[in-house]
């Protein structure tokens, strides 16, 4: 990892990531994961512009160093807008801008929309936005925070293979899908000292041009986790619908 630059100037991130033992494609190689260069505009505006994680879901922003669990739900690397699409570790290549004012956070950006696959043509843009508002404090000698928001994105396909993203699903729908994606995510979360607790909602629509495939189907699913200091209770909801 590298990063330079003041953080009221230009100032810029790139990481690559090395994996092995994992049982996956991707074990043993070498990939960039992140390469963005980052400029203040003031006025709690910025503008971003190069290889990174759209502007969609909650816990796809929180670092690996701070979950709860060992690592992300699936649900989180499945149906963020690039999760499981090639190698692309849901990173993507775009512009954005985001602003931040009195706990309001309002992110909006385009990109290439088929992750960072060299050899998909024709895929994209994508269309991500995504709008939050919360505060944080200290309590009683407790830190405090809360926070809740909402994503959007919409997508053009001409090849792209989501079936990983939406088991369940004929993949004869999702291998070579050529159409429209269109996702929306909510989120929110609580946290007093060592309590806390965090849910976040995804549900896909993929409209299909291919005249021989189902036109209209969807993938929806909740999830919700409870933290009680050391003791942590999950629950999950999933849905297909066509």
């Amino acid at each position: 990892m590298l990063d330079g630059g003041p953080s009221d100037k230009l100032h810029y991130h790139f990481q690559l990531i090395y994996k092995a033992n994992n049982g996956s494609r991707t074990d043993y190689s070498i990939f960039l994961q992140d390469a963005e260069l980052i400029y203040p505009l003031g006025y709690g505006l910025s503008f971003k512009i190069g290889q990174f994680i759209p502007p969609f879901g909650l816990e796809r922003f929180q670092p690996d160093w701070d979950l709860d669990f060992v690592d992300r739900t699936d649900i989180t690397n499945r149906l963020a807008v690039n999760g499981n699409v090639g190698e692309s570790f849901a990173r993507d290549r775009g512009v954005e801008c985001d602003w931040n004012h009195r706990g309001w956070e309002l992110s909006g950006g385009i990109f290439h929309g088929a992750g960072t696959d060299d050899s998909s043509h024709g895929n994209g843009p994508l269309g991500v936005g995504r709008l939050s508002y919360g505060q944080e404090g200290i309590r009683a000698g407790r830190q405090w925070l809360w926070r809740a928001g909402a994503a959007g994105a919409i997508r053009r396909d001409t090849d792209l293979n989501f079936s990983s993203q939406v088991p369940g699903v004929n993949k004869s729908l999702t291998s070579h899908f050529q159409g429209q994606d269109r996702r929306l995510n909510a989120f929110a979360q609580a946290e007093f000292g060592p309590w806390g607790a965090q849910g976040e909602y995804f549900r896909v629509w993929f409209d299909s041009t291919d005249a021989s495939a189902k036109r209209m189907f969807g993938y929806s699913i909740l999830y919700l986790f409870l933290l009680f200091s050391a003791l942590i209770a999950d629950a999950l909801l999933r849905g297909v619908w066509a």
